[in-house]
């Protein structure tokens, strides 16, 4: 698994979907993924990391972390349950690969067990 793009706005989320969940505080997402803003005219995220992975016999994994209908800011600090969308469940394994990769995984994985079936290579 490989972190192909980042927080490109030519990776097209059209067609993702709700595959999973993370619990982690916006630093720590920042810290792994690059500082994002707050959209506050946004109609329902308001903070989103865009995510691309190359996945060895696998098309690329399109995978965003978000909030959904919060309306307010969330602090830095803040422990909060995040979304995982994309066009695969593979999407989780590999934010999760990623945040473990990058020095960030220090959460409690609160939905992952869900997907123990899902392989994802190192390499």
């Amino acid at each position: 698994m490989k972190l192909k793009a980042l927080n490109d706005n030519s990776i097209d989320i059209n067609g993702t979907s709700l595959q999973g969940y993370i619990t982690m505080t916006r630093r720590s997402l920042n810290k792994a993924f690059g500082i994002v803003e707050r959209n506050e005219y946004a109609d329902k995220v308001q903070y989103q990391w865009l995510l691309q992975f190359e996945v060895s016999g696998h098309p690329d994994v399109i995978a965003d972390i978000y909030d959904y209908k919060e309306y307010q800011d969330i602090d830095l600090d803040a422990v909060h349950r995040w979304h995982i969308g994309g066009n695969s469940p593979l999407a989780v394994a590999c934010v999760y690969a990623a945040l473990n990769n990058r020095g960030a995984l220090t959460i409690v994985p609160d939905d992952f067990i869900s997907y123990d079936k899902v392989f994802v290579p190192n390499k």
